[in-house]
């Protein structure tokens, strides 16, 4: 997919490329397009591996039939009029950028391309492929540029940067007269996706999502969790995930609940459901356990909440209510405290 002013690009297996507005409500019933979709072109026997929006032009990475596969140029608002920038035989683009003056696709051989963006068949090997007996083993999987000059690239192998005219393929240092550097390698290694922008780069791996420091071109963190396939960061930078502490009290009840839980502490009506609304139909319940107020003031979970803006948390057992309501801003986490009164 591709996304801007609103409309969204939809690429399919089938060739098929759709526009359609953003705001098309769901369907579980839905067997074909919806009827405010138009279909932008049909590329037929060449699957859509990749778009791009960038510049008023909608650029396609098509798929191959008969050994060719075909890098296409469109009018992202009128319907048939891709034409051919470029083909590169049998492969497929498997991610698009655009920055420097120039379209930049990667390539599943492990080729790097430039491309001018106004000329036909003007690509070329900005990148060759470091892997020339199985080439698809080490794939140019995503590339990225961040505005500032340079463009980065995961491969099967690692990731890698490149600043000015080239960048291996290799996860080893390039003799003297490239000017690229190795951001990250590791033999258990794979880079999945990577994006950049806004001076913050971030790259998924094998073992987790890495952030570095673009000075440096060191790692300076990972998240427990990998293989994200897609990574975005947003014009304005890395907003960050926003939070809350929120604390259930049980003031004026603590001879209740001792009472309750001194008989049976794992009874079903001794649990806390905690649920939490916010922006954008945000829902989650988390549970509580009731009993482990006994002798304490209060008891607390944090909630990392992925929007900035207004929510309420409401805590309820099956003889107790209290309910919150709290802002939450990016970076930071605040506090709430819920206090529980009979019903």
């Amino acid at each position: 997919m591709a996304a801007s002013d609103g409309q969204l690009w939809i690429g399919f297996d089938s060739g098929k490329i759709y526009r359609c507005p953003a705001t098309i409500p769901y369907s579980s019933g839905q067997t074909s397009a919806p009827s405010q979709c138009v279909l932008l072109d049909d590329a037929s026997d060449r699957s859509v591996r990749s778009l791009l929006i960038a510049n008023g032009t909608l650029y396609a990475g098509l798929g191959t039939y008969k050994n060719q596969g075909i890098l296409w140029s469109c009018d992202p608002y009128v319907v048939n009029t891709c034409t051919n920038l470029d083909t590169y035989g049998d492969t497929y683009a498997t991610s698009l950028s655009a920055g420097g003056g120039y379209l930049w696709a990667g390539l599943n051989n492990g080729v790097l391309w430039r491309c001018d963006p106004q000329k036909a068949n003007n690509c070329l090997d900005w990148l060759p492929s470091n892997n020339t007996t199985n080439p698809d083993k080490n794939p140019a999987n995503p590339v990225s540029y961040d505005g500032q000059g340079t463009l980065y690239a995961a491969f099967q192998e690692g990731v890698c940067v490149g600043e000015g005219q080239n960048c291996p393929g290799s996860i080893k240092a390039r003799p003297a007269q490239t000017t690229c550097s190795t951001v990250f390698s590791g033999a258990d290694q794979s880079g999945f996706s990577v994006a950049a922008g806004a001076g913050g780069v971030f790259s998924s791996t094998t073992n987790g999502i890495y952030r570095y420091s673009v000075a440096e071109f060191t790692q300076s963190g990972g998240m427990e969790w990998g293989r994200a396939f897609l990574l975005d960061v947003p014009a304005g930078g890395p907003a960050g995930v926003g939070g809350a502490k929120v604390s259930v009290s049980a003031k004026g009840l603590a001879g209740s609940i001792e009472r309750r839980c001194r008989s049976n502490p794992s009874a079903r009506g001794n649990r806390i459901d905690l649920a939490v609304t916010g922006p954008g139909g945000f829902s989650k319940t988390l549970k509580m356990g009731l009993c482990q107020l006994r002798g304490r003031p209060a008891i607390s979970t944090t909630l990392n909440l992925p929007d900035p803006g207004s929510y309420t948390v409401t805590a309820t057992t099956r003889k107790h209510h209290g309910t919150a309501t709290f802002t939450v801003k990016p970076n930071r986490t605040g506090a709430v405290r819920v206090s529980l009164a009979r019903k």
